[in-house]
């Protein structure tokens, strides 16, 4: 049906699998493959695998995943672009501007996004005292 990619993936072993759909101009979507891509770069220049099929009109509404005997899954990012998908690693926990430090415009960011997701250290899905504890924790310079 497509490129088939030469990446083996071993039972034990962590790997990223993106995908990419596009649609393509005309009609039709494409399915590009990407293995272990690096997080927080551009998109690398060529897929492992593609897969184009011209009698699609819409983008796919719902995503299935069959993991096969031995493989699991633990997360799955949906976006629009790549770094949305992919961002870069921030220079240090509680560091929100990224400037190399975390000092009082990084509180003025927390406390900005107080309620909503923007300012999360701590992964729960919402900037809270618990995340001000976080950033307060790694004042100062970072490593």
């Amino acid at each position: 049906l497509g490129d088939v990619s030469n990446y083996p993936l071993v039972t034990g072993e962590t790997t990223l699998v993106v995908v990419k759909i596009s649609k393509n101009a005309g009609s039709g979507i494409t399915y590009r493959l990407f293995v272990n891509p690096t997080v927080g770069q551009a998109e690398p220049g060529g897929p492992a695998a593609v897969l184009s099929v011209n009698a699609v009109q819409t983008l796919p509404t719902t995503l299935s995943i069959d993991n096969g005997t031995g493989f699991t899954t633990d997360e799955i990012r949906v976006g629009t672009t790549w770094s949305s998908v992919l961002p870069a690693e921030p220079v240090c926990v509680g560091d929100l501007n990224n400037s190399g430090s975390v000092d009082g415009a990084d509180v003025s960011t927390l406390l900005g996004a107080w309620g909503l997701p923007a300012g999360d250290l701590n992964g729960d899905g919402t900037t809270d005292p618990a995340d001000l504890g976080i950033l307060l924790g790694a004042w100062g310079a970072c490593p």
